[in-house]
């Protein structure tokens, strides 16, 4: 129950793997009397820019640019590229420092240019540019969910990296391919396809880099064989022959 009284139901996020609720119906008979509306923003409390609500996840028009620092941080987490150091401070320093403007900078950064940053000596440089540079080997599905695509989550990207098996796969599927892959429906799916063009720039920074854009273990499904023909029996002009057909 929410804070003004409302039944609300658990369903299954796509986006965190668990159960997320949703507000089916108030519960007059519980209400004090005590309660307060809650004030829908109509603006980013981030920016101030304007809000898409076009989706249940409502967010800033701005996406990944409004918060930059969330973005970075969340792909570089545990579940995602992995990147141990990162701190949120360190990624903001980046940032102010203009060396990185989205997550996939990071592989990109000399040594020069972190030992420049303040507080950051010769050993804490090596162990996050060690770090970095480990998190290129990360699996499809760990790179794909760092990406942050709406409606994917952990698991979503897992089923999609072994589905396809490679970035290009992915990127090269429409709408009806996206929707093969297990818990992706009709509504999403196109979601999906246009967060991946939204995403191309920074995707193909990522395969310069040297990121891995494969599932380890996936191999492309065999080809159907080719159907053999069917030798032509042939002709005989004698009508007493077994093989005999009239001619044309």
């Amino acid at each position: 129950m929410n804070l003004t009284g409302n039944i609300t139901s658990p369903r299954n996020s796509t986006v965190t793997g668990s159960a997320s609720p949703r507000v089916e119906a108030p519960v007059v008979h519980l209400r004090t009397g005590a309660e307060q509306p809650i004030a829908i923003p109509q603006v980013c409390p981030s920016c101030g820019d304007a809000i898409d609500a076009s989706q249940e996840r409502w967010r800033c028009v701005r996406g990944r640019a409004c918060r930059a620092i969330a973005s970075i941080g969340y792909a570089a987490g545990r579940d995602q590229l992995d990147i141990e150091g990162l701190a949120e401070n360190r990624i903001q320093q980046l940032l102010d420092a203009g060396l990185i403007a989205d997550f996939a900078d990071l592989f990109y950064l000399t040594r020069e240019q972190v030992l420049g940053l303040e507080r950051m000596g010769a050993t804490s440089t090596d162990n996050l540019l060690a770090a970095i540079e480990r998190a290129k080997a990360q699996p499809l599905s760990r790179v794909f969910c760092a990406l942050g695509v709406r409606g994917t989550g952990r698991s979503m990207s897992r089923r999609i990296a072994r589905h396809f098996g490679s970035m290009d796969a992915v990127r090269a599927a429409d709408a009806e391919a996206i929707q093969a892959v297990e818990g992706i429906g009709e509504e999403k799916s196109p979601v999906v396809v246009a967060e991946l063009v939204e995403l191309a720039d920074l995707i193909d920074k990522l395969v310069k880099a040297g990121v891995t854009m494969t599932e380890p273990g996936w191999s492309h499904p065999p080809s159907p064989a080719p159907t053999p023909r069917r030798a032509a029996r042939p002709s005989c002009r004698w009508p007493g022959c077994p093989s005999w057909s009239p001619a044309r």
